[in-house]
C-alpha cells in the first residue's frame, strides 16, 4: 500500500492518493480515519498492475487532522470477503507537509 499527499495542479489544492491491494472489492471503496475521528469512504478512481487507487480532496479539518494526529487507518474489503487494514505512523506529517506548502 503506498499513500502520498501534495498540492499537484495549478490550484495547489491539497490532495492525497492511497494505492491498495489489487482484488479489492471496488463497491465498497476505502475508508481512512485519523485516531479515533469519524471515517471517511473514498471511491476507488481505478486499477492496474500496481494495486487499486483512489485520490481525493484533503479538507481543512482532515488537513489539521493528519498534522496532529497520530496515526492514518486505512480499511478496505477484499474480494474474497475478508477486511485489510494498514496503519500509517504520522509522526513528522506536520514538518514534512510544511514543506510542501513552502514548495509551491
Amino acid at each position: 500500500m503506498v499513500a502520498s499527499f501534495g498540492t499537484p495542479g495549478p490550484n495547489h489544492e491539497p490532495r492525497g492518493t492511497l494505492t491498495i491491494p489489487l482484488n479489492t472489492k471496488l463497491s465498497s471503496g476505502v475508508s481512512i480515519r485519523v485516531d479515533g475521528n469519524a471515517e471517511t469512504i473514498l471511491h476507488l478512481d481505478h486499477c492496474g498492475r500496481q494495486g487499486c487507487r483512489t485520490t481525493f480532496e484533503i479538507s481543512d479539518g482532515l488537513l489539521q487532522s493528519l498534522q496532529s494526529g497520530k496515526a492514518l487507518h486505512t480499511t478496505w474489503q477484499g474480494i474474497d470477503g475478508k477486511t485489510g487494514q494498514l496503519q500509517f505512523d504520522l509522526q513528522g506529517f506536520k514538518a514534512a507537509w510544511s514543506s510542501v506548502a513552502i514548495a509551491r
